[in-house]
């Protein structure tokens, strides 16, 4: 793109590396069961990113469909999740935030999905509540 990369990151094992050309469109926590099981604990934290400036992601990625209407990809040598697209969202590609090399630097706004959160995250954050997970935020 001929400037530098806002966000870069890897997963895991290094072998998935990306690049982001623009700042995040939201940071936030999603509780479905679906983020659940692929984070792995109580919820997965991503940052929406406009499609077209996530131009850079290399390595061995491997895509599930974990709904009819949603991609997920992951590096096919670790397994560490890297980024989820749906429909609702057709033009943002949403990271995982923990493979950012800036994600300390990065503070979610708000927690998707409560209605189906474990009992034991607590929610005293602060942080704006959706009962699902709200689409057009800009």
């Amino acid at each position: 793109m001929g400037e530098d990369p806002q966000y870069t990151g890897e997963c895991l094992c290094g072998a998935v590396k990306l690049k982001i050309y623009g700042d995040p469109k939201w940071v936030g926590h999603c509780h479905c069961p679906s983020c659940q099981k692929v984070s792995g604990t109580g919820f997965a934290s991503y940052a929406g990113f406009d499609k077209a400036r996530v131009s850079e992601i290399i390595g061995p990625l491997k895509t599930y469909k974990s709904a009819a209407t949603v991609k997920r990809t992951y590096c096919g040598e670790c397994g560490c999740p890297v980024s989820f697209e749906g429909e609702a969202w057709p033009n943002e590609t949403h990271i995982h935030l923990s493979i950012l090399d800036k994600a300390a630097e990065l503070h979610p706004i708000g927690d998707a999905h409560i209605k189906t959160r474990m009992p034991w995250v607590h929610l005293e954050d602060g942080l704006i509540k959706f009962a699902d997970f709200p689409r057009g935020i800009d």
